[in-house]
Order: C-alpha cells, then structure tokens, then sequence
C-alpha cells in the first residue's frame, strides 16, 4: 500500500484518510499539507474581501480572504448556508445573509479589518422576475460587490486558476473553514465535460472560490472592466 503512487488514495488505505474522493476533480491538487493551515493573523493593514454565490432552496457561500506578503491569498473564514446534506439550502433571504455577512464585518472591524473589492456571481446582477436584484438587497444593507467575470470559457479558465493556485501553495485555507476543507476534494468532473465541473454536486464553495481567484490572481480570467459596483 505504500507504494501508491497517488498521494491520496495512499492516506486513504494506510491512515484511514478519506478525504479523498476517487476520480475528484482537484485530486493531486488540494493537498492538506500545502493547502491547509491552522490559523492566520489578520490584521488592518492587509487587504481583504469576500466572495458570494448565492442560494436559497441550495447553499450559499461566503469566503473571507485577504493576502500575505509573499502573495498568497489566504482563506481565513467563510459563511455557509448547509442545510444538513449535500444540495440542501437554509432557505435565507438576502437580507438575512446581509445580516450574517455584518456580523462577520462588526467581529473583524474591531480589529480594524475593513472588506473592499467583494466578488459575487454574476446571476445576482440581474432582475429576473423581481422589482429589485439579489444585488441591490445586498446593497441597501451597505455591502456592494462587483461580477465575477462570466463568458465563454470562463468556467473551465477558472478551474484551471484554482488547480495551478492548490499546486503552487499559492492558496490555502484556514482550519476554521470546514465546509471549505470538506467539500473541495468532493467535486467530482462533468460527465459531458470533464474540463468542467458536475454542477449537481456540492459545488457552492468551489464556485465562491473560483470567483475570488479569478478576481485577484494574475494570469486568469479576469472580471470585466469595473462598472462602479464596488470601492
């Protein structure tokens, strides 16, 4: 057993470790010993944000990040709406995750921490049989984001952001992010494109995730020209 070659299927036979699932989409790529760290000092004069993908019957997502002086960006927090098992939301309203997401910003503006450039799915943007957008909720309640960037390609280029970024160290994520920890190495390939990722999986963190690399790393797809949505 100590002779397989793939990291995580070894820790899995050997140690008991299964986190790991086979044929995962970030195999050989999350690893907890790179990707993985017991805690970060943040502190005011680091630049922070968070990333949103919204849900109301599935999950949302809220990750906190900021970055460290050799460039890392580090995942310090997140908010997530489980509603117990995998697809199953809380069934919140923006409003109520407005309130969530201040609460997060009260605990951190104690020490000085302050969010700018917050990232969201674009889908928020849009009227889609409403007066007002998920978008506009969030603003009244003072917390602006600007889109992600959404276009052809945009979801397979972000993949490959978030693999290269696992790979070279160049993200890694807090103890305190369980949801994050758990469900990374559970998404799983399409099956009519395995570039991709199965969206009827546990995918909400992956694509909060997603939005925010894209949004601060060089080298990936970036989000269309700044429309004023954010500081």
């Amino acid at each position: 057993l100590a002779s397989i070659d793939n990291k995580g299927m070894r820790e899995a036979w050997l140690h008991g470790s299964w986190d790991y699932a086979v044929g995962g989409f970030f195999n050989g790529f999350f690893d907890k010993d790179r990707n993985i760290i017991s805690d970060y000092p943040v502190t005011s004069d680091m630049k922070c944000w968070i990333s949103y993908d919204h849900g109301f019957t599935a999950p949302f997502a809220v990750l906190f990040f900021t970055r460290d002086y050799e460039g890392r960006v580090i995942q310090f927090d997140e908010i997530y709406g489980y509603g117990g098992e995998g697809g199953k939301g809380v069934k919140k309203t923006a409003i109520e995750i407005a309130d969530m997401i201040k609460e997060k910003f009260e605990f951190y503006g104690k020490a000085g921490i302050e969010f700018r450039g917050n990232v969201a799915d674009s889908a928020i943007f849009n009227r889609t049989g409403s007066e007002t957008s998920i978008f506009e909720d969030f603003l009244r309640e003072g917390i602006v984001f600007q889109p992600s960037g959404k276009g052809k390609g945009s979801r397979v280029s972000g993949w490959n952001a978030m693999r290269e970024a696992m790979r070279t160290g160049s993200y890694v994520v807090t103890e305190r992010c369980v949801h994050t920890i758990r469900t990374i190495p559970l998404q799983m390939p399409d099956a009519k494109n395995p570039d991709d990722i199965d969206s009827l999986g546990e995918d909400h963190i992956a694509d909060a995730l997603r939005y925010s690399l894209v949004h601060v790393l060089p080298n990936s797809r970036r989000a269309k020209k700044d429309r004023g949505y954010a500081p």
